[in-house]
């Protein structure tokens, strides 16, 4: 254990991480050492790693990440301290009995404990339970790999089925304008002869397309149909784009962004102001924040974005991750606790080297003017803390005749968990640990 001691050990006052009083701050640097002792030699104009002396003056302590997987070894190691050894007699529980399925000291196994049990070393029994472990989890590797594979083989088809399910859109399409077409000629006619013709060349399409029409065709989409369909440039299905505005007024953009076959590919193409909607899917605008103390996972709130305001567009960004920075890892503060205009803020988001920043990635965010919003509960705006500077705060209390300067969406579901969030003791062991989009599902 001697390994493990050093790991949850301080480096510089040698005592165990603990909770609160000395948990584990991790220096952009890597070096890790306690709450305490960094509060002891903090100082906001020269303060140094005190291990490998980089300088990291005027950062905060607060700012710093804890490492709750050495928080937790170190709680473990705790425990296990306090139970190697005999409560009864003080002495190591070096043996275990496998009858009775407890560890033993060495008064233990000649005093008090029964004759004629299986006892063996601890040594030797650990490394055979060990070993039993480790075949149980290698069967679960195992499993776990077969259904991996399985799952990505159906996602395989499913994409498979996306591209014959737009490649039959387009079919159907076409048949429409077949039949508009005949209709026309029905309405034109002058004489029996052109209405015996047009009725052959209704039934002739009816022969040729009912299969398709009653959804029994499937057998006839095959590779060289698509590849085919791929060529013309045809087999598309459309995106709409709906956005809410600030003020609670709806915006559609009505451009649609075209997802075609093509080479056998799936391809998402710019937006158009093309109206054809065979197939249609939400424009994804949707995102999710996930919030845990420690490692226990408080909950997920979903979010919706006025996407055609670039804080929104900025937003989206470091949910994603699209310029390498996230807001994984971010800690949390709570603004005027208890009154109007409460709000649950992240000042900061992370960088990839796992420093912390508020410099915006985007230019032009709006603020102010036109751009402000009643200040309502469930309403996501943006925070203004310098020139060039980003946040974001979630309302939780509404402020009749308030306003923010810039919101740029809502909370569709999860103000429960933003509420659980603001009343935890302390909020710096908050911190969101997931973040993402969430995808629109196909519509007809």
């Amino acid at each position: 254990m001697a390994g493990v001691e050093d790991a949850v050990t301080c480096m510089i006052c040698s005592e165990v991480y603990q909770a609160k009083t000395r948990e584990p701050l991790v220096l952009p640097c890597g070096h890790t050492f306690c709450r305490s002792c960094l509060t002891n030699i903090y100082d906001t104009r020269y303060f140094t790693c005190p291990s490998c002396r980089e300088n990291f003056s005027h950062r905060d302590l607060e700012d710093l990440p804890i490492s709750f997987s050495l928080l937790s070894l170190s709680s473990n190691y705790i425990d296990f301290q306090q139970c190697s050894t005999c409560r009864e007699h003080g002495g190591d529980l070096m043996y275990w009995c496998r009858g009775c399925q407890q560890p033993l000291c060495g008064l233990c196994l000649y005093q008090s404990h029964p004759q004629g049990h299986d006892v063996q070393l601890g040594k030797t029994c650990l490394k055979e339970k060990k070993h039993a472990v480790q075949e149980v989890i290698k069967t679960f590797h195992l499993a776990l790999d077969e259904n991996k594979k399985e799952i990505k083989k159906k996602v395989s088809s499913y994409i498979s089925m996306i591209k014959l399910l737009c490649q039959r859109s387009n079919r159907l399409r076409d048949i429409e304008t077949e039949v508009a077409a005949l209709s026309k000629e029905v309405e034109g006619a002058y004489n029996i002869e052109n209405i015996l013709f047009s009725e052959a060349k209704i039934k002739s399409v009816l022969s040729k397309q009912m299969p398709m029409l009653s959804g029994n065709d499937e057998s006839e989409i095959d590779i060289n149909a698509e590849e085919k369909a791929a060529r013309e440039g045809k087999a598309d299905a459309d995106i709409g784009q709906q956005q809410t505005s600030p003020g609670s007024k709806q915006v559609v953009d009505k451009r649609i962004a075209r997802l075609s076959c093509q080479d056998g590919k799936l391809l998402l193409r710019s937006f158009t102001s093309c109206n054809d909607t065979c197939l249609s899917l939400k424009f994804p605008s949707e995102v999710f924040l996930e919030f845990s103390a420690g490692n226990q996972c408080v909950g997920r709130v979903y979010i919706q974005l006025w996407c055609h305001l670039r804080r929104a567009q900025h937003f989206q960004a470091l949910c994603l991750g699209t310029f390498g920075a996230s807001y994984v890892g971010a800690s949390l503060i709570v603004s005027s606790y208890n009154h109007e205009r409460e709000t649950l803020d992240v000042r900061k988001y992370i960088l990839p080297d796992g420093s912390a920043s508020n410099k915006v990635l985007m230019t032009d965010l709006e603020w102010g003017g036109r751009f402000e919003g009643p200040a309502n509960e469930g309403i996501v705006m943006g925070s203004y803390y310098g020139v060039g500077t980003h946040g974001f705060g979630i309302c939780t209390r509404c402020q009749p005749n308030g306003t923010f300067q810039c919101p740029f969406g809502e909370v569709l579901s999860g103000m429960e968990v933003v509420r659980a969030v603001i009343s935890h003791e302390p909020i710096s062991e908050v911190t969101i640990t997931d973040c993402g989009l969430v995808i629109p599902e196909l519509v007809p």
